[in-house]
């Protein structure tokens, strides 16, 4: 079971963030960024994702393979920090927003955290922690 952050404010909807590495952040960080609405870390992967991508290309135009690859494992280490801690940062960026932190819930999915943060029980095995 995964454990989950749940995140409430008034007059907005219940949000739930997982604990833990994030895979989607590893692979599409900027896209996974803004589907979460969270404007700052989709800026600073995309600009990340670009400089680097052109640092890159401007390393293999000119014959400098090693410092093409020592780039490459530099954007690597990028997106596994940010994986690692990108639910962290969301919630950080949410309590900022005006949410807090109400409670700690362990469930098998998502949408099991988020039934259960609303008050919706079905037959699941999610409890609070």
């Amino acid at each position: 079971m995964t454990i989950y952050r749940v995140l409430k404010a008034e007059k907005r909807p219940t949000i739930v963030v997982k604990k833990g590495f994030c895979w989607p952040a590893l692979f599409v960080a900027p896209f996974w960024a803004l589907y979460k609405k969270f404007w700052p870390l989709a800026a600073v992967t995309a600009g990340v994702a670009a400089t680097l991508n052109f640092a890159v290309r401007y390393a293999i135009q000119n014959d400098a393979m090693l410092l093409g690859y020592l780039i490459t494992g530099a954007h690597v280490a990028f997106l596994i920090f940010v994986a690692k801690n990108a639910n962290l940062l969301l919630t950080s960026y949410l309590l900022s927003k005006g949410y807090e932190v109400t409670d700690n819930l362990e469930a098998e999915s998502y949408d099991e955290a988020l039934d259960l943060a609303n008050g919706i029980r079905r037959g699941s095995k999610a409890r609070a922690t």
